[in-house]
């Protein structure tokens, strides 16, 4: 996917997803995280969910 004229992977769009809720205070400190929710949060597969963890 080309965003900005960047490419960028599935797993640095989720990366940066992620660090974007935690930076809101959306994902707190010492929150439980699952693998299945996190990837259907995203919609992406468990797989690229490991990469940007």
């Amino acid at each position: 996917m080309i965003v900005g004229g960047n490419a960028q992977s599935l797993e640095e769009r989720v990366f940066l997803a992620l660090e974007e809720e935690i930076l809101a205070g959306q994902l707190k400190k010492g929150e439980t995280l699952t693998e299945v929710a996190l990837s259907a949060r995203h919609g992406v597969s468990r797989t690229p969910l490991r990469g940007a963890l």
